[in-house]
């Protein structure tokens, strides 16, 4: 017994390299094994069939086609895999296709297309996207030309009864084994392919702590050589400058300004990979509390009409970090408006009890569509040049405490025509 295990596990290994990924290894070990069942299961009829007395002609007919399944095997012995594969279902469905033909309806054998709907997406990859569907699709044409074909033609070979019904009940036990196999088969893969994101997702998460751990500290080595430059820079100001000539004042000027956005970028970038990483406690707070001590920090403008809302909405949850996200958008709509008399309205839905969708309008300048997206990103902005007093991080950071809090953001506008922010923020 160990003997012939021993004899199948090698059989089953047969077109399995140290090369292939598991995926297409375990396509190799289910055509092996599918080909060596299949072919077993032939012989043994074509055995059946001897002793049977079954005329000599369907006899060889189930011969030639079990020979033909262990095609397969062949093909990934000399590792020839992606055609193994094709090779079985076309092989399996002409097999399908031929015995009801030659043997007639009553055996049943037309029931194994059940298997036409699954084998193809299971046995063929992306390599084959086409290929399977059309296979798996081709099952329903069969079937239906089977059902036509028997009621218009007899049998090309007449069984007698008595072996009709043991082919019957020998063919509906391998319809049921296949029905499950398929159904553990797609478990199999439906598990490993939710195991396989799961696990990515993990990784994911872990690159992406590494990477803002690697920003924070890249930016906190940053700071310390940086102060010490805006310090000499203030020195030579205080007692030197007024020895230069126009030429270094202009270049001393420059300097002092990169240096200043030097500054400002690090201190953004140390701001972004610290954003949402601190866990702060939630508290149960009136969103327009909150929203009246933010417009208060930023000291609106004269010149701006503001509209809010005044009904008082009691949420439970991070109180600082809503506070930086409307902080952020409110001083943007103040910061980049173009008109003489600015208007910023503030909408709060609160209809949903799961979370508040926020709005914050303006009638500045508007921002192309084709920058809708990319000023959610690092050092982005939707200006063709660059501003010295915009780093492009504000906007990333507001992203990244929406979606760390189950919301949503996005942005409605076009040029001149002002623009509109939005959130969703779970409570």
């Amino acid at each position: 017994m160990v003997k012939y295990i021993g004899i199948f596990q090698k059989i089953n290994k047969i077109g399995v390299s140290g090369t292939q990924s598991t995926d297409e290894e375990k396509k190799v070990r289910i055509v092996n094994q599918i080909s060596v069942a299949s072919t077993t299961v032939g012989l043994l009829a074509t055995t059946t069939m001897l002793l049977g007395n079954f005329p000599i002609q369907g006899t060889i007919i189930v011969f030639i086609l079990a020979l033909l399944l262990a095609n397969p095997l062949l093909l990934n012995y000399y590792n020839k895999t992606k055609a193994s594969r094709l090779s079985f279902l076309i092989l399996g469905y002409s097999t399908v296709s031929s015995l009801p033909i030659i043997l007639g309806s009553e055996t049943h054998f037309h029931y194994f297309l059940i298997a036409g709907i699954g084998m193809p997406l299971i046995l063929l990859g992306n390599d084959f996207r086409i290929s399977k569907w059309i296979l798996t699709f081709i099952t329903i044409p069969i079937w239906i030309y089977l059902e036509w074909h028997f009621l218009n033609f007899v049998p090309l070979i007449e069984v007698e009864q008595a072996n009709v019904y043991w082919l019957r009940v020998v063919n509906d036990l391998l319809v049921c084994v296949i029905v499950l196999v398929l159904i553990l088969i797609f478990t199999i893969q439906n598990n490993r392919h939710l195991k396989e994101i799961e696990e990515k997702r993990k990784e994911l998460q872990i690159k992406n702590k590494e990477l803002e751990q690697f920003a924070y500290i890249v930016s906190h080595d940053l700071k310390s050589p940086l102060i010490n430059i805006n310090s000499l820079i203030k020195l030579v100001e205080s007692e030197y400058v007024n020895r230069f000539d126009d030429k270094l004042k202009e270049i001393f000027s420059f300097i002092k300004n990169k240096s200043k956005r030097m500054s400002e970028l690090v201190s953004a970038i140390l701001s972004y990979s610290r954003a949402g990483n601190i866990q702060e406690n939630t508290s149960k707070f009136d969103v327009l509390d909150l929203l009246q001590e933010t417009l208060e920090e930023i000291k609106i403008p004269d010149n701006f009409t503001l509209n809010h809302p005044k009904k008082p909405i009691i949420i439970t949850s991070s109180y600082i970090q809503l506070k930086q996200v409307l902080s952020n958008l409110i001083s943007n709509a103040v910061k980049y408006s173009d008109k003489t008399n600015g208007v910023i309205d503030i909408h709060i839905d609160s209809n949903n009890s799961n979370l508040l969708k926020f709005a914050v309008s303006n009638n500045g300048p508007g921002i192309d569509k084709k920058y809708h997206q990319k000023i959610f990103e690092v050092f982005e902005t939707a200006n063709t040049t660059s501003r010295s007093d915009s780093t492009g991080v504000g906007l990333s950071i507001v992203k990244k405490l929406v979606e760390q809090h189950n919301g949503e953001i996005g942005l409605t506008s076009s040029l001149n025509s002002g623009s509109t922010f939005w959130f969703t923020w779970s409570i």
